[in-house]
């Protein structure tokens, strides 16, 4: 979990984003941690119901010993897992479910499935539950073949089917306690389609589609941008207050589509496959036009007014959904478009309206955030406005190719670009095209990781970083920092009484009580209560600019006309940030983003009464900012290193980096801090028997270290082998190969150096 930031009071745990991550603090907070917290039997049942739900384990309830291995006292050692020795399955693991893919009529489709069990006592067999018409190439396995390791071909030819095949697989036998069933799946078409592309890379994909009867090659053209939409696709998605919901569907096909060969699907809470699936009606929709689908108990007039088909709002309406549901097009039963975050259950899409960017192109079943524009709860006004600005006339063909097979890799492509493909079946005389095309965007180009510092003089920063593949070069950025260190504060109102008194430090205002229930208090209880009209609270004013504001709020009970009016200080003036209207009694919480260059410095909230009261808790405030001054900006090296000179001795460098192809970009990388040494006239002394060090096969260890001392490590021709930071007074150094080496050792107010035979 490298890519979060894990602070605890300002401290920060990690030390870089590479093994073994964590800083050696953190690490022996853990360990210690670990080590007087042997596994329970509550954690194994645990884990089991985990492995049962989701197919995935927690190692280190199964082999508490492994933390050892990877950050205690056997980092060196060899680890062996203790398995069982009773039989059972390597691969396939239990829950492991089987997609075969898509099939069309008069073709068939074949899937190998790798076989391999451990302390195998009798032969495995093979059998189907609802022999469906899926053949296999064995029925059984030796306990040798088995054991070795075999593959078994599954395998469907469709006559007819149109639409999903589902069968389980049954592997019995082998002296297992229990069978291992599969689920298995395919989907049968009628209609040759191409299916979305593959390993998205942000130079290449790997483009697919289904087999066709008889074809002896397809031809692939593959296009930057289009002329018009490769088919329909999700325009737009509400998830507005109450049953406020609707998808909007836009064809920009350049011909008219039937709605009837479409469906929509929807994934519960994030858990599961789509299901849900309720077809569209049989209306035929022109190009250029958007239809409506619209949650039958909405009571929005404007959402109502838009509507061009109300869905019924059952429990299994792919209109019903809350945020965390990811929501699926279907065209002839085939996945072809994605609205939401598959297999999270987060919330990804609520209280919002989310429209489709005008220059997609298609759908996508890999969903995209930077292909949506985010608007507030209950925005419907730009529902039947979709237009596509990216169309052109004559795009650009990157790929014409002919291949054999069903797959093709495409490389040399621009990272963040939209493509699209067609494919042609070739049939002796004859050529089929495939019904529609498809649209994919290429990833983003990818950052440098393992930033580090190579060397470091009192004018001199030399860093080096992992080489990435698709990039040509890189640029680099240097700065310093100056200003006032961040700081966040959060005030509960716990101390505060029935009558509203005291207010925490440095807050004022006329508020009159409070409230002690959890319904309407934050974190904890109490929360302070405005009971009056014009009653208010206002925080203290912050010494820095604020960056950051959110506070939670509820209307304790019906309170048709009241409001609250929220307002900033910036400057000298009173601005007003929000006016907060009744809408319902449930805890909401609002968060707010300031520019330094606002000048917020303080907060109040005033409360408007026609009825019912007021509570508001947990104001958590984040103010002050650093001010970037940039030593040298965007400057370009074509490898995995820079070396940054003329800088100022003693002073903390900040480096960043990112990946350049053309004129694209990666994001920049995390921050690697560095500080200059002192000039050589400021160094007392150097001794040259100071340094204390022990030493084994390869390995250098150096006592009675300083806290934040300098350590580097040169061989004999000079080259820097080692430079790290002491954050304990013993450290252990891996080195390459026994021999001489330097150690130079650099502390606040001197140099320690020696020569080290290993």
């Amino acid at each position: 979990y490298q890519d979060y930031t894990w602070m605890s009071e300002g401290v920060n745990m990690f030390n870089t984003e590479s093994y073994p991550t964590l800083n050696e603090y953190a690490r022996e907070l853990l360990m210690s941690w670990h080590r007087q917290d042997p596994v329970s039997a509550k954690e194994i049942n645990r884990n089991e119901a985990v492995y049962v739900a989701q197919n995935n384990r927690n190692p280190f309830i199964d082999f508490p010993l492994l933390a050892e291995y990877l950050w205690g006292d056997s980092i060196d050692c060899a680890f062996t897992a203790e398995v069982s020795d009773m039989p059972f399955l390597v691969a396939p693991s239990r829950g492991e479910k089987i997609d075969m893919g898509t099939v069309m009529v008069g073709s068939s489709l074949e899937y190998n499935l790798y076989i391999e069990g451990a302390n195998l006592t009798q032969n495995l067999t093979f059998s189907w539950r609802c022999n469906a018409g899926i053949e296999l190439s064995a029925t059984s396995l030796t306990v040798q073949q088995a054991t070795a390791g075999a593959n078994v071909a599954l395998r469907y030819t469709n006559k007819s089917l149109v639409g999903a095949l589902r069968d389980t697989l049954i592997i019995s036998g082998g002296g297992m306690l229990q069978d291992v069933e599969l689920p298995v799946m395919l989907q049968g078409i009628s209609s040759f389609i191409v299916l979305s592309p593959i390993d998205i890379t942000s130079t290449g994909a790997v483009l697919q589609w289904v087999a066709v009867p008889g074809a002896l090659s397809y031809r692939v053209e593959l296009y930057e941008g289009a002329s018009e939409a490769t088919d329909l696709f999700v325009s737009a998605y509400v998830e507005g207050s109450s049953y406020n919901k609707a998808i909007a569907l836009y064809n920009g096909t350049g011909k008219s589509v039937n709605l009837a060969d479409y469906a929509l699907g929807r994934q519960h809470n994030g858990l599961g496959e789509f299901v849900d699936y309720w077809k569209l009606p049989n209306v035929t929709l022109q190009s250029g036009q958007t239809y409506i689908l619209v949650n039958s108990q909405c009571d929005d007039d404007e959402l109502r007014g838009y509507a061009d088909k109300f869905v019924p709002s059952t429990e299994t309406s792919p209109i019903n959904f809350n945020g965390n549901d990811a929501i699926a097009l279907y065209h002839n039963q085939i996945l072809i478009d994605v609205v939401g975050v598959y297999g999270v259950a987060e919330n990804w899409g609520k209280d919002v309206t989310l429209y489709r960017s005008y220059d997609t192109l298609g759908p996508s079943t890999n969903y995209n955030a930077s292909q949506w524009v985010e608007a507030p709860q209950d925005d419907f006004a730009k529902l039947r406005s979709h237009t596509m600005s990216s169309i052109i006339a004559n795009p650009t063909c990157v790929v014409d190719a002919e291949v054999e097979n069903t797959q093709y890799q495409v490389g040399g492509l621009m990272p963040t670009t939209i493509y699209t493909y067609r494919v042609t079946a070739k049939l002796g005389d004859r050529e089929q095209k495939a019904i529609y095309g498809c649209a994919f965007m290429t990833d983003v180009l990818s950052q440098p990781i393992d930033l580090f510092v190579e060397e470091v003089s009192h004018e001199r920063i030399i860093c080096c970083w992992s080489e990435v593949a698709d990039a040509d070069g890189y640029e680099v950025k240097c700065y310093t920092l100056a200003g006032t260190a961040t700081t966040t504060v959060s005030e509960g109102f716990d101390s505060v009484g029935s009558n509203g008194k005291p207010l925490p430090e440095g807050w004022t205002g006329t508020a009159s009580g409070n409230y002690t229930s959890t319904a309407s208090s934050g974190i904890s209880a109490p929360s302070v209560s405005l009971k009056k009209t014009g009653e208010y609270i206002e925080s203290p004013r912050y010494n820095a600019p604020v960056t950051a504001m959110s506070f939670m709020y509820r209307f304790a009970s019906k309170a048709d006309g009241s409001s609250l009016l929220v307002e900033y200080e910036k400057g000298d003036e009173w601005q007003t940030l929000q006016v907060i209207e009744f809408v319902d009694t449930s805890k909401k919480r609002l968060d707010y983003e300031f520019e330094v260059n606002d000048n917020v410095r303080a907060f109040r909230f005033t409360y408007t009464k026609e009825t019912g009261n007021m509570a508001i808790d947990d104001v958590v405030v984040t103010y002050g900012a650093l001010d970037t001054v940039y030593v040298m900006k965007d400057m370009y090296v074509d490898r995995p290193q820079a070396e940054l000179n003329g800088l100022s001795h003693s002073t903390v460098y900040y480096i960043n980096v990112r990946s350049v192809l053309g004129n694209s970009h990666s994001e920049w990388s995390e921050a690697v801090e560095a500080q200059t040494d002192k000039l050589p006239s400021e160094v007392s002394q150097i001794a040259t028997s100071a340094v204390r060090y022990g030493v084994g096969d390869k390995i250098l260890t150096l006592y009675s270290l300083s806290h934040d001392a300098q350590v580097l490590v040169y061989d004999v021709t000079g080259s820097l082998l080692c430079h790290k930071v002491a954050k304990s007074d013993v450290m252990n150094i891996d080195l390459p190969m026994n021999g001489v080496f330097f150690i130079k050792i650099v502390n606040v107010d001197k140099i320690s150096v020696c020569k080290v035979v290993i």
